[in-house]
């Protein structure tokens, strides 16, 4: 993007620990966590710029349906110079997946100055909902059996 121009990015999102700029490739299922989205304003939208708004959604790719949502919204001081900053954006608490199900993070941004309103999206990498709980082998239905040509 050059600095000097009428443009708005959202270069990327992805999920993490809620506080922290620490990536996950994996979240707890029903565990708090936070989007982080890197934006990017040219020079010439930040001079008058005055609001901006980052919409998220987390998608359950294996259930084709919406996890949970977030948005942040901005109130933004016009400069004469361009903006690249990271916002985290918190989700709602209440969120579901099973385990094993493979999440995406959505996002839109919107940069408003007066009536001119811009729009970028963003996805994130696919990450997975697992359960911490421990398994109780004995309680299993999982059966391994051994061949009976194995050696012993």
């Amino acid at each position: 993007m050059a600095d000097g121009g009428m443009t708005t990015s959202l270069a990327v999102v992805y999920p993490v620990e809620p506080g922290t700029s620490c990536a996950l490739d994996t979240v707890d299922v029903g565990a708090p966590f936070d989007v982080l989205a890197a934006i990017r304003i040219g020079r010439m939208w930040m001079e008058v710029v005055d609001t901006l708004t980052i919409s998220v959604a987390v998608c359950n790719l294996s259930a084709s349906e919406t996890a949970v949502r977030g948005v942040r919204h901005e109130s933004v001081r016009p400069q004469r110079s361009s903006l690249r900053q990271t916002f985290p954006v918190a989700l709602d608490d209440d969120w579901k997946a099973n385990d094993g199900d493979v999440l995406e993070v959505l996002a839109t941004l919107k940069v408003c100055a007066g009536v001119h309103v811009a729009y970028g999206t963003a996805r994130s990498g696919a990450f997975v909902a697992a359960s911490t709980g421990e398994t109780n082998w004995q309680d299993s239905s999982l059966v391994v059996e051994r061949s009976s040509s194995a050696r012993q």
